[in-house]
């Protein structure tokens, strides 16, 4: 059985910290820099952030880690 994982996004509970933007860039780049992340927040005046994964994000979960408001979850599942 082959385990996947994604990672489910809840951009109403987003705080727009930036707080997985900087864990993930500084687990793959070395620094924190939230533009070299994999995952991006662009936070809204009024409404939910918007929440993005690049094409070069793996669903490890560094990001759902750092995240203290629940708006990114890494969901596990049997495919």
């Amino acid at each position: 059985m082959n385990l996947s994982k994604k990672i489910v996004y809840h951009p109403e509970k987003c705080a727009g910290c930036l707080l997985c933007s900087m864990r993930c860039s500084l687990a793959y780049e070395g620094l924190v820099n939230p533009l070299k992340a994999r995952v991006t927040i662009q936070r809204r005046i009024s409404g939910p952030s918007e929440i993005r994964f690049t094409d070069e994000c793996n669903s490890c979960g560094i990001c759902t880690k750092a995240c203290t408001y629940g708006a990114l979850v890494l969901e596990k599942g049997g495919i």
